[in-house]
C-alpha cells in the first residue's frame, strides 16, 4: 500500500512536475500532474508502505 494525501486539487494545465515528500503541504496541484503520479506509483514500489504527500513541482 501507499497512502497518497494530494494537496489541493485544480483545474489547471498539467505541468509534468510534482513534489514528493512525507511532509504535508497546503499548496495546490493540478489534477493531470497527480493523475500521472498515481499512474506511475502503481507500478513502483519506492514508496511502498508510506504515506506520501504531493504536490505541484
Amino acid at each position: 500500500w501507499t497512502a497518497v494525501r494530494a494537496a489541493v486539487l485544480t483545474n489547471r494545465p498539467a505541468k509534468g512536475f510534482v513534489l514528493a515528500s512525507n511532509i504535508v503541504s497546503s499548496r495546490t496541484i493540478p489534477r493531470g500532474d497527480l493523475a500521472a503520479y498515481l499512474v506511475t506509483e502503481v507500478t513502483s514500489d519506492q514508496n511502498y508502505r508510506r504515506p506520501i504527500s504531493v504536490t505541484a513541482g
